[in-house]
């Protein structure tokens, strides 16, 4: 009987630390898998009036992790975002009183890019373990971007009350704003020339990550992303109440010589920011 009891007690010690073992070689095995890259892309929407005459962008990216305990990973990061012009935010409305014309100005080119290398910092807020199927994250992005700004060409639509109904319907021709040269009706305007420098900033966010399995997650990631100074166009940031006039049809007029002949029109120097949405794929080694 004795014989039994202590075969029946090794069988079950035995089985008991089989089944240890193998908890702990599947969990080591997700925690063995402590590197990853990744791979995501997504749209970068602009906030409020912080980017001027552009509208929203898309980005895409991808990165280098590993993860130091369950719940802190750090890496690296190369992405590149793309803003577009947008025509409809330059404001197009100009009076001279000088000569009592009108000029509605049209803008175009002027893109901005950044390519950027960053230092990704990661926070799990549900720790990674071997049966961990969906958690939460925290994300910080220190980075370095090379910033690039196409050049822009602009035109003046000039209008000229010559019979004296209110009407500015006749004009003397166009003017054209170019950044380098000179000419018959030619202002030139060197801030619209295309530019380049490096600058630096910081993204910050949340995100939510799948595992589908140990080899491959998906996330879906969130980040505010603010730039230090960049150069791009932002053609309200010249305008001033003060500077008003408007015509019988409720139409607002800002003045020419205020405006567009103010050294540095239409382009400024000042931070940006986006929010950032982003898709992608991890996959684990």
């Amino acid at each position: 009987m004795k014989n039994i009891i202590l075969t029946i007690s090794l069988c079950i010690a035995s089985y008991s630390a089989y089944c240890q073992d193998e908890g702990v070689a599947v969990a080591q095995d997700r925690l063995a898998r402590s590197k990853s890259i990744y791979i995501g892309a997504g749209p970068a929407l602009t906030l409020g009036k912080n980017l001027g005459d552009y509208g929203n962008g898309f980005g895409f990216g991808g990165g280098y992790l590993k993860r130091l305990n369950k719940v802190l990973s750090i890496g690296g990061s190369i992405s590149y975002l793309n803003f577009k012009y947008d025509e409809y935010k330059t404001y197009p409305y100009y009076y001279d009183p000088s000569i009592d014309a009108v000029l509605e100005y049209f803008q175009k080119g002027g893109d901005v890019n950044l390519l950027s290398l960053g230092f990704d910092i990661k926070l799990n807020f549900v720790p990674v373990g071997d049966n961990t199927m969906f958690s939460l994250y925290g994300i910080a992005s220190p980075f370095v971007s090379k910033v690039s700004r196409k050049e822009f060409t602009a035109r003046g639509d000039v209008y000229i009350d010559f019979d004296g109904d209110g009407l500015y319907t006749d004009g003397p021709g166009t003017i054209t704003f170019v950044a380098s040269g000179s000419g018959t009706n030619v202002v030139k305007i060197p801030e619209l020339a295309e530019d380049s420098k490096i600058s630096g900033g910081m993204q910050l966010g949340f995100g939510a990550e799948l595992f589908p399995s140990k080899a491959v997650s998906l996330f879906f990631q969130a980040t505010f992303c603010y730039t230090l100074p960049i150069s791009y166009s932002a053609t309200e940031s010249f305008l001033k109440k003060n500077d008003q006039y408007v015509d019988d049809a409720n139409v607002i007029y800002y003045d020419f010589n205020k405006t567009l002949l103010v050294d540095g029109f239409p382009i400024v120097n000042k931070g940006f920011s986006a929010l950032n949405l982003k898709v992608g794929v991890s996959f684990n080694f």
